[in-house]
């Protein structure tokens, strides 16, 4: 290779190095200044500087959203109580003796004062005769000295005690009757008596029990219902009854007995409710569900897809200002899909019923269902 051409080559790669480092440093731009040499027509066309680009606003969160309804609450009670018959009455015999007759049958309805049984009564047959014969003698007695007095031939004294010797045979009669007639048992009250406990030949005691009888027109139910609703049970408040013993059968009643305070154990108000049992299809001893309802409270209503919860409780994530706000509530009420809840929300309210999880407080939201094309 000769001369020339060594120093055409050197001075043509020495200018390119010279270019590249004017077009990579404005350090070298500087030194190559200081030597004469300009760089500006030199240097390759930089890539033009543009502003770095506005960073993207974060979209609002796609959510289903739905308007918080009204409405009142179911307030009943269901619990659990034990019928009794309206009446229920033990016999027992008023006198000692032995049964000679009985007539009572179990099961069948009896009046009030029908026989039931009667003891041997010999004794008071004769004592009542001897008082009527006696009776019979006072009464003749008055009439022969009201006479003899007439015609001044009896003193008034001798008068006088006839009449009271009279009046004593009158309630020595009446002493004999009612003798008698405690040797008869009889229906203290109207109703359907039960199993007898005697037969014929027992010997009865003032304290032997002879049958029971219930008057079941009717039946009472012992119920008990919590503290909470002491203050609304009334008087004639109507309840609902239902017993597994007649599956399908409502039997309607009301409240006709409060008791005057609360057990202080099970914090409980003791009731009594009268039940109609015109069919007579229902016993004492059945156990029922009671129904009582009471008067229903307006309340705002979310859809149960809503409601979330967390350690610190229910919540619902509520719509404003296009924002989310979470929002405590306390679940008063479930419904098959609502939920009534009490808290700081209101009817006409919206709140989010999916997308729950992708929400934080203040974070924007959009209906998705508003966006979707018709």
């Amino acid at each position: 290779m000769s001369l020339t051409r060594q120093i055409i080559l050197s001075v043509f790669f020495l200018s390119a190095a010279i270019v590249g480092a004017a077009s990579i440093s404005g350090a070298a731009r500087g030194v190559l200044a200081r030597i004469g040499i300009d760089a500006a027509p030199l240097a390759l066309n930089p890539a033009p500087q543009t502003e770095a680009p506005a960073r993207p606003s974060r979209r609002a969160v796609q959510v289903i959203t739905a308007e918080v309804a009204q409405l009142e609450t179911a307030a009943e009670l269901r619990t659990i109580g034990t019928g009794r018959a309206l009446r229920s009455v033990a016999v027992y015999p008023r006198d000692v003796g032995l049964v000679e007759t009985f007539t009572l049958q179990p099961g069948t309805r009896v009046e009030e004062g029908d026989i039931l049984a009667a003891l041997d009564q010999d004794e008071e047959v004769i004592a009542l005769r001897r008082a009527e014969i006696a009776l019979e003698k006072a009464q003749t007695d008055v009439a022969r000295y009201t006479q003899l007095a007439g015609r001044n031939a009896a003193a008034q004294v001798t008068l006088d005690d006839a009449e009271r010797a009279y009046q004593e045979a009158e309630l020595d009669v009446t002493e004999a009757r009612l003798a008698l007639e405690h040797r008869l048992v009889r229906a203290p009250i109207a109703g359907i008596p039960g199993i007898a406990e005697v037969e014929i030949g027992d010997f009865l005691r003032a304290d032997t029990r002879i049958a029971v009888i219930d008057d079941r027109s009717k039946l009472r139910i012992d119920i008990d219902v919590p503290e909470r609703f002491a203050a609304r049970i009334r008087i004639g408040q109507p309840v609902e009854a239902r017993t597994v013993a007649l599956p399908g059968a409502l039997f309607a009643g009301e409240i006709t007995a409060i008791d005057n305070q609360l057990d202080p154990q099970s914090r409980t108000l003791h009731l009594q409710a009268v039940i109609e049992n015109a069919d007579d299809v229902l016993r004492p001893g059945f156990s029922f569900s009671v129904i009582l309802r009471f008067p229903g409270i307006a309340m705002p209503a979310v859809p149960a897809l809503s409601v979330q919860w967390d350690a610190g409780g229910a919540y619902v994530w509520a719509v404003r200002d296009s924002k989310a706000a979470r929002v405590p509530v306390l679940v008063v009420e479930r419904r098959a899909d609502q939920v009534l809840v009490r808290g700081e929300i209101a009817p006409g309210d919206v709140v989010v019923t999916e997308g729950v999880h992708n929400l934080r407080p203040g974070v924007e939201v959009a209906d998705a269902a508003e966006a979707r094309p018709g």
